[in-house]
């Protein structure tokens, strides 16, 4: 009973701030301006930040280790490629949306939220190298998996190249590395700078929790709900299962492997249904995985930080 307590402490706050956010916009308290400035903030400011604090941490306690950074890469592609295998016989317009779903999670706003109440500032530090290097290879996967079921022509896949150029400024990826990076260089940062960090860092979660449940549009829950449904398990049950299993079999064990499950169990993010919608997929079956995952992600982390523990 104390254990289920313990890990209903640790997901209750993070589902009641998203039903905040959901509550807050059906009663019109958030507008779609605020809500979009909100996330604005967050992305291009405070998970930077977040991520750099960790990194930091990370680079400075020698948390930071590759191999297992790109073990996860491997399982993440592995994911990707037998997903596409399995489902190509299915439309071009379905097909890399349902790969996108399988293989994607919300790392930033949910993982990391999940991570940091469970472990602390020591797991958003064991977080950290996982999500720099997966942020760019998510995209990279889902360019690919989007543009190749229409054989595309070389003009367009230029397009997506040009795409795949801009990912790399993606902030999330520059907080990172540039976290990693200055204590590496010795680099000083004077104690109020390094306070203003800090403040702002710790509006990240709370805001990015508020931003998905005031995106959450549950009328949006349509179209083929029973492939959802099959996506959105092996999201959350069999791609952090698969991950978990080969991870414990090279050995890795207590922080790096619970942060890395959890990341790896993180429901789908609302990038899935932006690049769906604009590389001609289904984007009503996207919303439809993301708005399962998320709502199913309650039973799902649940029953993973309990088998963790």
């Amino acid at each position: 009973m104390d254990k289920l307590i313990t890990i209903l402490n640790i997901i209750l706050p993070v589902f009641i701030v998203i039903a905040t956010g959901w509550f807050l916009n059906r009663i019109r308290f958030l507008s779609v301006d605020v809500t979009r400035a909100l996330n604005r903030f967050v992305f291009y400011i405070a998970s930077p930040l977040l991520l750099f604090k960790g990194a930091a941490q990370a680079a400075v306690s020698g948390a930071f280790n590759s191999n297992l950074v790109m073990i996860v890469c491997i399982i993440t592609i592995a994911t990707a490629s037998l997903s596409y295998i399995l489902c190509y016989r299915t439309s071009p317009e379905r097909r890399g949306v349902i790969v996108q779903g399988i293989y994607r999670g919300n790392m930033v706003y949910f993982g990391l939220a999940v991570v940091s109440n469970a472990y602390g500032d020591a797991g958003i530090a064991a977080a950290a190298a996982i999500i720099m290097v997966l942020t760019p290879l998510y995209n990279v996967i889902a360019v690919i998996v989007l543009t190749i079921p229409h054989r595309t022509s070389a003009l367009e896949f230029l397009s997506a190249a040009s795409m795949i150029r801009g990912i790399m400024l993606n902030p999330l990826i520059i907080g990172s590395a540039a976290g990693f990076l200055a204590p590496t260089i010795g680099l000083p940062i004077p104690v109020a700078i390094d306070g203003s960090i800090t403040l702002l860092a710790r509006t990240a979660l709370p805001l990015a929790l508020i931003v998905i449940g005031a995106s959450l549009d549950l009328g949006a829950l349509q179209g083929d709900v029973k492939m959802a449904f099959i996506a959105s398990m092996l999201k959350l049950v069999a791609l952090p299962a698969a991950g978990h299993l080969v991870l414990s079999l090279l050995g890795y064990e207590g922080m790096a492997l619970a942060t890395t499950t959890i990341l790896l169990a993180s429901p789908g993010a609302v990038t899935s249904y932006i690049m769906a919608a604009e590389m001609r997929g289904d984007a009503r079956l996207a919303s439809s995985i993301i708005i399962l995952t998320t709502l199913l992600a309650f039973i799902t982390i649940t029953g993973w930080l309990a088998y963790l523990s």
